[in-house]
Parts: structure tokens; C-alpha cells; sequence
């Protein structure tokens, strides 16, 4: 490669870090990633650059099942007989994950609801008021008539 072995490709900070090459993708695009480009326009990623963001992430963030697929995928290795029960351990605490997600989303729903009730009840209300019948203004008195030549007084 003729590259610095200090620095990283996308590629081999995606398998030293354990997520897909596209995690390290959008962490350099939003900054996240300290990351620069060579002369020959790819991206290296300092070694220490790589271990500071790592550690920085969410404990959630850091073991998604789609980055151990995409980690999975990039480094060629299948699963074995012994990584089914992690995988079923894996599911059960997405379906706990997910079924945490619609009770939040369901909060949601019905705060959404009671805020569009309070908003019907205020437009009534404003319609209510301008359905309202007014006294008419009062006409405003008459002026007094000019005369021709004000400064005549005759």
C-alpha cells in the first residue's frame, strides 16, 4: 500500500473499531472522526484519532447489530454454531429495545393528540369571539361648515 502505518484506512478503522465502514464514513463526514485525505485523495485516520472517537461514543451506539453486519461482512467472517446464542441474547434485547420504543412512541402519540384537543379548543374560542356582534362604531361628529373666505369676517 505505501501508506504510514500510523494511519488508517476507512476499512481497517471499520475492523479495529468493530463497526461498518460506513459508521466511520458518517462519523468523519459530521466530523466526529478526526480524518484527512492523502495525496492520492483517500481518507487516513490517525490511529490515536480513531481510539479518542471509539471511546467517545454511547455505550448504545458502540455494539449496533447493523455495524457487527456490516463489520461482519467487511471481514469475511461467518458465524459459528456458538454465536447463535448470542445472536438470540442479541434479539431479545432488540425486541425489548423496540417494545420500549412504542411505549415512548406511544407517550408521544398522546401528547400530539391533547395538544391538537387544546388547539380545537382555542380556535373555537377565537371563533366564538369574532362571530360576536359588535356594537357599530359611532359616527363621528359633523364638522362645522367653511366659509368661502375665512379671513373675511363679515
Amino acid at each position: 500500500m505505501g501508506h504510514d502505518r500510523s494511519t488508517l484506512s476507512p476499512r481497517e478503522a471499520a475492523r479495529i473499531a468493530k463497526v461498518g465502514k460506513s459508521t466511520i464514513m458518517r462519523a468523519i463526514e459530521a466530523t466526529y472522526l478526526e480524518a484527512r485525505r492523502d495525496n492520492r485523495n483517500q481518507w487516513r485516520i490517525e490511529r490515536t484519532a480513531l481510539d479518542r472517537w471509539t471511546m467517545d461514543r454511547p455505550v448504545s451506539d458502540r455494539d449496533s447489530p447493523t455495524d457487527r453486519i456490516e463489520a461482519d461482512r467487511d471481514n469475511r467472517v461467518g458465524r459459528t454454531g456458538a454465536d447463535y446464542s448470542t445472536l438470540v441474547d442479541e434479539l431479545d434485547a432488540a425486541r425489548l429495545n423496540i417494545a420500549q420504543m412504542e411505549v415512548r412512541l406511544e407517550e408521544r402519540a398522546a401528547l400530539v393528540r391533547a395538544a391538537e384537543a387544546d388547539r380545537d379548543r382555542w380556535r373555537a374560542l377565537a371563533e366564538k369571539l369574532t362571530d360576536r356582534p359588535t356594537a357599530p362604531p359611532a359616527d363621528p361628529p359633523a364638522p362645522a361648515p367653511r366659509r368661502w373666505w375665512p379671513w373675511r369676517h363679515g
